[in-house]
C-alpha cells in the first residue's frame, strides 16, 4: 500500500496569530511553515491569496518541492460590512 501524507494549515491570509509575530501583522507563511507540513506529500493552505499583480508567498513553495498547484480564484470582495452615511 502506498502512503500519502496530507498537511493543512489555514494561514488566515498571512495576517493572524502566529507565535513571535504581533497579532494582526503580516507574517512569512512559508518561513514559519512547520516541519511536519514541509514533509507532507500534499499541502492545503486555505485562505492563501495573490496580490492583484499576481505575486504571492505561494510561489516560495516551489523551493520546498511543491510544484503542482490548484488555486481557486475569486474577485476581491468588500468584507468590511455595511457603512452608515450621515
Amino acid at each position: 500500500m502506498t502512503e500519502l501524507t496530507v498537511g493543512e494549515w489555514n494561514v488566515h491570509w498571512g495576517v493572524a496569530r502566529v507565535r513571535g509575530v504581533e497579532r494582526g501583522a503580516a507574517f512569512d507563511v512559508v518561513g514559519v511553515l512547520p516541519d511536519e507540513l514541509r514533509r507532507a506529500d500534499v499541502l492545503v493552505l486555505p485562505e492563501s491569496w495573490r496580490a492583484h499583480d499576481g505575486s504571492s508567498f505561494l510561489d516560495q513553495l516551489d523551493e520546498l518541492g511543491f510544484v503542482h498547484r490548484v488555486e481557486c480564484g475569486f474577485a476581491t470582495l468588500r468584507i468590511s460590512g455595511p457603512s452608515r452615511v450621515v
